[in-house]
């Protein structure tokens, strides 16, 4: 099986994936946005889209930069930056049908915490016991030395 993480160069979360993926000797390839990265797909009636089944995407920020770096700069570039957009929308909608494909360019907008550690956990992984709340006696009575914590602060009685 092989792993694709699609990232930000930045992104601390991944570096630390990317440890782990290390640690178990795992096969991926790291893809970040400032990254050319070329793409062919060919579309024709006389064949299918091969994708390997043994492919795992895993998208966890941003987008894929499929525009060459020698045209960002150019007049025109905003016209291939918008078709940089409209295939990156359209590769992630292919690729989800025919492979695993997590997270995402179009869900991005939607990112959800609480949806990402229940996804997780259907997965297989071990998730932390984990509280999300807004009210603050719900906090104080959890045990905070065992969870990983996203509060919303308000008083709730």
């Amino acid at each position: 099986m092989k792993i694709i993480i699609i990232t930000k160069d930045n992104d601390t979360s991944s570096d630390e994936i990317i440890e782990y993926l290390i640690s178990k000797k795992a096969d991926f390839e790291r893809v970040n946005n400032n990254e050319f990265k070329k793409i062919s797909l060919r579309v024709s009636n006389s064949e299918n889209l091969n994708f390997s089944e043994e492919l795992v995407i895993y998208h966890r920020r941003s987008c894929q930069l499929f525009l060459p770096t020698e045209l960002k700069d150019t007049k025109i570039s905003y016209y291939f930056l918008s078709e940089n957009d409209i295939i990156n929308k359209s590769y992630e909608k292919i690729c989800k049908k025919h492979i695993k494909y997590f997270g995402g360019y179009l869900e991005e907008n939607q990112h959800d915490k609480l949806f990402d550690l229940n996804l997780a956990k259907q997965c297989g992984f071990r998730v932390p016991e984990t509280l999300i709340t807004n009210c603050k006696s719900d906090l104080l009575d959890y045990k905070l030395d065992r969870i990983q914590l996203f509060s919303f602060y308000c008083d709730c009685h």
